[in-house]
């Protein structure tokens, strides 16, 4: 890297033993950490002073030969920021060969599998994979900036949903992360970056009797379809995990189903239901001479379908879920137990999954003993 230079940045700027007043505490003072609630998140490398009866300033800092170097006062933590990306380029050279997107892509998807779930590794792969229709392998990471991943966000968001570009932007964030972790960078200008507003999902789900024939009507038309919905209504599988699932993972003399989850992956036993129609999944599969069960885009295009044919838009994978664990907990299955077959950390996961319909209604309409009747 050759040596650092002990030059001083913009206007003002001074090396940590000559600040004095600049780093006491109180009034006045400089703060690194988060402000308080209700107040903006400050950048990273950038400092915020409040003033009384004045506007917040706010500076930027860099280490040069072991001492914090400070910027003059700017009127905005983006400006601030700014100026600390310019100063660190300054003392850390950017090498000949620089870290291309690509070489960092690959350093998450190594680091990903060596440490983390299956699950864990497609999602990452998922997300690469769309950020790569974006940039280049070739392109030098340090070239890719906050601008440049703004206008990636925009047009990312007239493409797909607003949760999948945050899924992207944190696949994207994880990855300058090890990145500076591994010293191939020194910034990561996806903390910058606004998140866009994802709106809250509907937590649709239906009644035994409305899957029931909703199932008999798809099977009508179509027994992959029916099949599809069906399994998943009656194991509360996730949709990744019904595309990851292969004929080695059912066992259909043990009654029981290995799923390969977000964290792990576990045995969960199979209702009467859920055994015939594993049994024609997998002869379909051993038909098409694959072992996959079903794939991600089949399932897309069996709930298009399924929308299409039922008119109804609660056809969807994860209200199929929420519909598994209603059913479980209105059966008087223990809450642990739901727990373990929905394959969640905690049993207050397993209430946001769970509906109560109009049973409300019918507990207090039990309450007739002021009219002793």
């Amino acid at each position: 890297m050759g040596s650092i230079p002990t030059t001083t940045f913009g206007a003002g700027a001074a090396v940590g033993p000559e600040l004095g007043d600049w780093l006491s505490f109180g009034a006045g003072s400089w703060a690194t950490h988060e402000p308080q609630s209700g107040h903006m998140r400050l950048p990273p490398y950038v400092q915020r002073r409040a003033r009384k009866g004045k506007p917040d300033a706010f500076r930027a800092w860099a280490m040069v030969n072991g001492k914090r170097v400070y910027s003059g006062n700017f009127a905005t933590p983006e400006e601030a920021y700014e100026e600390a990306i310019r100063m660190r380029r300054d003392v850390f050279r950017v090498p000949d060969e620089a870290v291309t997107f690509g070489e960092a892509c690959d350093l998450l998807l190594r680091t990903t599998a060596a440490k983390r779930s299956a699950g864990t590794v497609k999602f990452y792969e998922f997300h690469i994979n769309a950020l790569l229709r974006a940039w280049d392998r070739s392109l030098p990471l340090h070239e890719l900036d906050r601008a440049t991943i703004e206008e990636f966000v925009e047009i990312r968001m007239g493409q797909v949903a607003a949760a999948t570009v945050n899924h992207d932007l944190r696949t994207l964030n994880r990855l300058f992360e090890l990145a500076m972790k591994n010293d191939l960078i020194d910034t990561n200008p996806v903390r910058l970056v606004e998140r866009p507003r994802a709106d809250m999902p509907r937590t649709d789900y239906f009644e035994a009797e409305e899957i029931a024939d909703a199932v008999r009507q798809l099977a009508e038309g179509n027994q992959f379809d029916a099949d599809v919905v069906g399994l998943l209504a009656t194991t509360g599988l996730r949709r990744a995990e019904l595309s990851r699932l292969t004929v080695g993972d059912v066992n259909l003399r043990s009654r029981s189903l290995h799923v390969i989850g977000k964290r792990r992956s576990e045995s969960i036993p199979l209702a009467e239901d859920a055994v015939a129609i594993l049994k024609r999944l997998v002869k379909r599969a051993k038909d098409l001479k694959r072992p996959e069960v079903a794939t991600m885009d089949e399932i897309r295009q069996t709930f298009r379908r399924a929308k299409a044919m039922l008119e109804d838009n609660r056809m969807h994978p994860h209200a199929l879920r929420h519909t598994y664990a209603t059913a479980l907990v209105r059966s008087g299955a223990p809450m642990h137990v739901v727990q373990r077959l929905m394959r969640v950390r905690t049993i207050q996961m397993v209430m946001r999954y769970y509906h109560h319909g109009d049973e409300a209604q019918k507990a207090v309409s039990q309450l007739s003993f002021l009219s002793g009747s």
